[in-house]
């Protein structure tokens, strides 16, 4: 997940600056300073995890990533957790014998190495709109958008008590809703 762009602020202002692809700002933004309500969102979105836990739940036709307080994805691309040691757990690992005795339970599994652990970033690709979740302890939850027309995942999260929905976009991007 190399090259992930995150939002910042510049050293020298308290403005928000982040790369964004031209085809939907209408404009080329990358290393521009500048202020608009998506900018605005991909901020809280960034920001909404930070400092708490998740628990990863297994549901019919995807994955619930709950940070509590109404902060949340639903995720329906491929997913993994990486640690010191590589990529520990992915999701395709459910129900997979790989000659243990038992078949893996991936939603047990991955709230073991998540289990008391807060987030610390929260980075967004936005050309791919891949996600990588990094939380303390060196371990890393990272989405793979797979698609190049299909939604790869949801994110919730408030602002002043408005509920905000991020969507992972087919070929990247994310919109706001």
């Amino acid at each position: 997940m190399a090259g992930l762009r995150t939002i910042g602020h510049s050293p020298t202002s308290d403005r928000v600056t982040y790369a964004r692809r031209e085809r939907t700002l209408g404009f080329q933004a990358r290393g521009v300073y500048w202020a608009s309500m998506s900018a605005d969102y991909l901020h809280l979105l960034q920001a909404a995890p930070l400092g708490r836990s998740c628990v990863i739940e297994r549901r019919e036709h995807d994955w619930a990533f709950d940070f509590g307080d109404g902060v949340g994805m639903a995720v329906s691309v491929p997913w993994r957790i990486v640690t010191a040691h590589g990529v520990e757990l992915t999701d395709a690992d459910d129900g997979q014998l790989f000659g243990l005795p038992a078949p893996v339970d991936v939603e047990s599994k991955a709230n073991e190495l998540v289990r008391g652990r807060r987030v610390t970033r929260f980075d967004v690709e936005l050309k791919t709109a891949d996600v990588r979740v990094t939380l303390e302890g060196d371990v890393a939850l990272q989405l793979f958008n797979n698609s190049s027309g299909y939604e790869g995942w949801q994110a919730n999260f408030t602002d002043d008590g408005k509920i905000i929905t991020a969507v992972g976009m087919g070929g990247g991007d994310i919109n706001f809703f």
